[in-house]
């Protein structure tokens, strides 16, 4: 085998190979809210989770906080909420059923102060929501950015201290 002939293999086989994991990185399904309605509705929560990330809206930052940050030890609190904890709040849950969630037109960018994850073990992340973006009460719901509501942030109340609460309650009563 030539030289040329074996640069020509080993560069085909590396391309072969980086299209293989592109692929395979591109083609995982995402869970959207519907699989999250989908758990309620089967009645079993019992294995669900809700894990909070918050840090202060007044706080000043050289650089918008990416999720990866805040979820990394950005937060000024974070609590994790049972399964047994959440089934008291099922109806709240289930309004998510009835939520028309439409796309934000343009460009965006998370500035992550408070992000949210419904999961289970068993089933992995069922609904992340983040709060901050290009504007302050941007939302996006897997990601996606998505029209200002103030479910999304109604939804935790019953979970954080009253501190947390009172911060995005001011913002639930004056957005933008």
């Amino acid at each position: 085998m030539t030289v040329f002939n074996l640069k020509l293999t080993v560069v085909t086989l590396f391309i072969l190979i980086v299209t293989i994991i592109f692929i395979s990185c591109n083609n995982r399904q995402r869970n959207t809210s519907t699989t999250f309605v989908d758990f309620l509705t089967s009645g079993n929560i019992s294995n669900l989770w809700l894990t909070i990330y918050h840090s202060p809206s007044f706080s000043l930052t050289r650089e918008p906080i990416s999720v990866e940050h805040l979820t990394g030890g950005w937060y000024d609190f974070r609590i994790a909420v049972s399964g047994n904890v959440l089934s008291n709040y099922i109806d709240l849950f289930q309004k998510f059923s009835t939520l028309e969630l439409t796309p934000l037109e343009g460009e965006n960018y998370i500035n992550a102060r408070l992000h949210y994850v419904f999961h289970t073990k068993e089933h992995g992340e069922l609904l992340n929501v983040t709060v901050g973006g290009k504007h302050f009460l941007d939302i996006f719901v897997n990601d996606i950015a998505i029209e200002w509501n103030p479910f999304f942030l109604e939804i935790i109340m019953p979970f954080v201290p009253s501190r947390v609460a009172d911060d995005w309650n001011w913002w639930i009563e004056n957005p933008r």
